[in-house]
């Protein structure tokens, strides 16, 4: 009886003595966690302290474990004291070397942006205009009779124009007017070239040059006794044909091999050259201008006589475009008196006229159809026959897009252009009312090629209210509206 009972107490004791140690197993589990949790806590502190702290000495355990605010304070002084070393590499001064914990690294260092003056700035720009040395300019100076100065001396935009004047009277530049073009040329450069951070006296001063270098190109033109480089023009012509012919050889050099040289006459030089001539003596460019644009029509005559036998782009329609650029060049062209006149078979008077007369019909001009189609015609030249009709397609209507481009551009440039205009079309047309006539004089009358292209310039020009949908149609009062 008593051994049974003392089994017993002796299981109870075993599963009470297993279910404190089990309970002591988990209070140590729990502890070892907490414990763990903490140590991970540590350690990240440490490894955030280190990072920062570039080259800083490696923590021991107790510091690990006890992470004061002293521990802190020192490694930030020592991070921010390594991070400032900094040795610049002596192969390369726009770089340096720090050194950290995980070895050297190249760092770039920034530079300073340095200052220039502005009088230097346009002290260089106006030397590089009349392209100069130091040393030349300083021969220049004394010759011109400018003050001297014991320290550096910067140009300026008020001594431009007697260094200029004197530079013209050297031989060394040449011909006098290609130097002034090489220098309206670099001016324009160098007004391109500034930056908006720069100081507006410097594009004031690049500015005040253009005026001045135009100016200079005229007198050469018209007085080339004044300077040594100019031009000797021949006795037997007048200046003023001398100045027409000049230019038109400008305007043919872009044509050429030569377009992209810096020393003729660019269109941009042209407009101002135009508008301060204007300005200073129109007489003596009414007399120029002229001559000018009637040789430019003589040399787009030419030009067009070819135009279909060969595919290629029209210059000379489009020289005349850039010559018309200045509104005083436009005004004087459309007040030439044989503007207006009117064109018949037996001759061409008008200024347009030249542009209308080319034509591919046979019974007119034969040369096209005889270049451009044998006598022989064989299965085997189909497809050159083909080839040869569309260049002559292709080269009638980009004279004819050319001419109407022209006309719409002088109709839109005010009142008195447009009147011309319109009277050189009504002129034309009232020419050409015989040809409504069963038997009407040939001879009073313009070649069929002539009317055609008429026709299809003033097509495209009244295709904007050609449509009866068109909303312009509703400002043209004609007849059949009443």
């Amino acid at each position: 009886m008593f051994s049974g009972r003392r089994a017993r107490d002796q299981d109870l004791d075993r599963r009470r003595n297993r279910s404190e140690d089990g309970d002591a197993a988990a209070s140590a589990a729990d502890d070892n966690q907490t414990i763990d949790a903490e140590l991970v806590r540590r350690r990240r502190l440490a490894r955030f302290s280190s990072t920062s702290s570039v080259g800083s000495r490696p923590t021991d355990k107790s510091e690990l474990d006890v992470p004061d605010e002293s521990t802190k304070e020192r490694s930030g002084l020592r991070a921010s004291e390594t991070a400032s070393k900094a040795v610049r590499d002596p192969r390369r001064s726009d770089v340096a070397t720090t050194s950290s914990a995980g070895g050297d690294v190249v760092v770039p260092i920034r530079r300073q942006p340095t200052t220039v003056p502005n009088e230097e700035l346009i002290h260089q720009s106006l030397a590089s205009v009349l392209d100069l040395r130091d040393t030349d300019l300083a021969e220049i100076r004394r010759i011109a009779g400018l003050p001297e100065s014991e320290g550096p001396h910067f140009l300026t935009a008020a001594e431009f124009d007697a260094l200029l004047a004197e530079r013209l009277q050297d031989p060394r530049i040449g011909d006098a007017l290609s130097y002034l073009a090489g220098c309206y040329h670099r001016a324009r450069q160098e007004l391109a070239s500034i930056q908006a951070a720069r100081s507006q006296e410097l594009c004031e001063s690049l500015r005040s040059t253009l005026p001045l270098l135009v100016t200079y190109a005229r007198t050469c033109l018209c007085e080339p006794s004044l300077f040594v480089t100019a031009r000797a023009w021949e006795s037997s012509r007048s200046t003023h044909e001398y100045a027409a012919t000049w230019i038109l050889e400008q305007f043919g050099l872009h044509h050429g091999e030569s377009g992209e040289a810096t020393n003729i006459l660019s269109p941009t030089m042209y407009v101002d050259m135009v508008h301060w001539w204007a300005r200073d003596a129109p007489d003596e460019l009414a007399q120029v201008l002229p001559l000018f644009l009637r040789g430019l029509i003589q040399a787009a005559s030419i030009e067009l006589e070819k135009a279909l036998l060969q595919k290629a782009p029209l210059h000379w329609l489009q020289s005349l475009g850039a010559a018309l650029e200045p509104p005083e060049a436009l005004l004087l062209f459309v007040s030439m008196e044989e503007f207006v006149a009117a064109d018949t078979r037996t001759g061409i008077r008008s200024l347009l006229g030249p542009f209308f007369t080319p034509t591919a019909l046979h019974y007119e001009d034969d040369r096209v159809s005889r270049a451009l189609f044998p006598n022989t015609v064989t299965n085997e030249m189909d497809s050159a026959e083909r080839e040869a009709v569309t260049a002559v397609q292709w080269s009638l209507d980009t004279l004819r897009d050319g001419v109407y481009r022209l006309l719409l551009r002088l109709l839109r440039s005010g009142s008195e252009p447009r009147e011309r205009i319109l009277t050189w079309i009504a002129n034309q047309l009232n020419t050409n009312t015989e040809r409504m006539k069963i038997q009407a004089a040939a001879s009073e009358t313009s070649t069929d090629g002539y009317m055609l292209n008429l026709t299809d310039v003033l097509l495209r020009l009244a295709a904007p209210f050609a449509d009866p949908r068109s909303p312009k149609l509703k400002n043209v009062s004609h007849p059949l509206s009443v």
